[in-house]
């Protein structure tokens, strides 16, 4: 699937996000400042 069809879909290639983590939880943040997954209060916690 080529970037361009995965934007149209409303998802963004893994190489525009960032993981940000504290060691206990993380979160992927995309380019525009949103976060699109997070795991709290701990890794293994269901992602919200």
């Amino acid at each position: 699937m080529s970037s361009v069809q995965n934007r149209a879909q409303g998802s963004e290639p893994i190489a525009d996000y960032a993981l940000l983590s504290d060691c206990c939880s993380a979160a992927l943040v995309s380019a525009a400042g949103s976060v699109d997954w997070l795991c709290f209060p701990r890794f293994d916690s269901p992602s919200v």
